[in-house]
């Protein structure tokens, strides 16, 4: 979808080239995470995956919970 998005508002001779731009700043915080996870889960988790999902859960309610409260709107953060 962003893709389709990004490719309306471009110039159609640079289109290839700003579609590169754009994967290059989706795919590099995905190798960043999964090079220096491994130093995570061997050092903080003792290779606990279960410990892992629950660190994303644990974040994911500390982000997620503030917005939704500041929107107005009533949702448990569980849901």
């Amino acid at each position: 979808m962003p893709y389709v998005i990004l490719a309306g508002s471009l110039p159609a001779e640079k289109t290839g080239v700003y579609m590169g731009i754009f994967s290059f700043f989706i795919v590099t915080p995905e190798i960043v995470a999964s090079l220096g996870f491994g130093w995570v889960m061997a050092h903080l988790l003792d290779n606990n995956r279960l410990a892992a999902v629950l660190m994303q859960r644990v974040k994911d309610v500390a982000v997620v919970t503030p917005r939704v409260a500041a929107a107005g709107v009533e949702a448990s953060p569980l849901a």
